[in-house]
């Protein structure tokens, strides 16, 4: 937060700053008076770009079924894809039809709002604060608990906190329409989102190195976004405690695990399995969470 002074005069109604508080006010002797107020700092625009979401409209392109061709199974065939997911193609046109459906509703809904995501995975400076930059290693290796804490810890004037799934989906859903902007045409930009990422990020299968590695941050920058794919990223929690993160890596191939792919944890389940008796050992370091970063977010 920063501090500013702000004089009034006499008579003028003092509104609320928004985002910040009022921390004192001081009469002066010619009338006015002198409020002093905290204010959130400004978001800078290189390192946290705006995700308009509340900008989709299902007159979009990218909805118009014609355009993506067939991406998608018809619903008549929902049941039985989802069944019988014996083959590559059919997963991945389940995974579109899923995300279309996901966007639409969201639209319908009215619940598509604006919020900002980092150009770059979180990582930490020399005195363990989470930082944005280019040129560092993502920081990965963090329970939940550990990444919840640190989101809201953050910048928490701006909401700072951990994206959730529908979040994430509507991010999605800007990433396909700037790619069609950008000159894709719409089938193309779904199909890198949701067949095959490999033109959007690090995976197994376009790797600069002759073993998997994980890369700095600001690596493979698209549509002004960077690190889509090189490590997992990890969401809030959803109703009973389940957590989700992207299926996307360095060790995944793009074209089975895109950008749309995810996993589901029960964490209470998975804590269990080891011997635990749930949730206060949310913060209990362990393998699962190797390779996953928080995907943060703010309003």
């Amino acid at each position: 937060m920063k501090t500013e002074v702000i004089t009034y005069k006499k008579g003028t109604t003092i509104p609320t700053p928004k985002g910040g508080k009022i921390i004192d006010i001081t009469p002066m002797q010619d009338g006015t008076c002198q409020v002093t107020v905290q204010l959130p700092e400004p978001i800078d625009p290189s390192v946290f770009i705006k995700i308009e979401a509340s900008q989709l409209s299902l007159s979009d392109s990218i909805f118009d079924l014609k355009q993506m061709g067939m991406l998608m199974p018809d619903p008549s065939e929902w049941p039985f894809v989802s069944d019988s997911l014996n083959t590559l193609e059919r997963q991945n046109k389940l995974r579109t039809r899923k995300l279309y459906n996901s966007l639409q509703e969201l639209i319908k809904t009215g619940q598509m709002h604006d919020f900002y995501r980092p150009k770059y995975d979180p990582s930490l400076d020399e005195l363990g604060n989470l930082v944005f930059e280019p040129g560092k290693m993502p920081e990965v290796g963090h329970t939940f608990a550990w990444w919840d804490k640190a989101a809201k810890d953050f910048m928490p004037e701006r909401n700072s906190r951990l994206g959730n799934l529908s979040e994430y989906n509507a991010f999605l859903g800007v990433l396909i329409k700037k790619l069609v902007e950008s000159g894709k045409s719409v089938r193309k930009a779904w199909e890198m989102v949701c067949f095959d990422s490999a033109a959007l990020g690090h995976f197994a299968n376009n790797r600069k190195t002759e073993r998997p590695a994980v890369e700095e941050t600001g690596s493979r920058e698209v549509c002004g976004f960077c690190d889509l794919g090189n490590v997992k990223k990890m969401f809030a929690l959803t109703k009973g405690d389940r957590l989700w993160t992207t299926n996307s890596s360095y060790k995944t191939s793009s074209f089975k695990e895109p950008l749309n792919s995810w996993m589901e944890i029960d964490l209470y389940e998975f804590y269990k399995s080891l011997d635990h008796p749930g949730s206060q050992f949310y913060d209990k370091p362990d393998s699962i969470f190797n390779k996953i970063t928080g995907w943060i977010v703010l309003s």
